[in-house]
């Protein structure tokens, strides 16, 4: 085997190594967005239906 390959291999393997880090960490980042949009989502929701009677709404829908 080739001693001097070995740092070249050794330089690109950790290379690779952090670009697959900032992939997870850029996808991490997309999940905790997502995540953060969806709560938002869900805190409007809430709003906009906490004086709702489930009654009156389903008759509303149904008309």
């Amino acid at each position: 085997m080739d001693t001097g390959s070995r740092p070249l291999r050794d330089t690109l393997s950790q290379l690779r190594l952090r670009e697959l880090l900032t992939e997870v960490q850029d996808r991490i980042e997309e999940i905790a967005e997502g995540r953060d949009r969806l709560e938002g989502l869900l805190d409007a929701m809430l709003v906009v239906t906490a004086g709702l009677e489930l009654d009156d709404t389903l008759r509303t829908i149904v008309r």
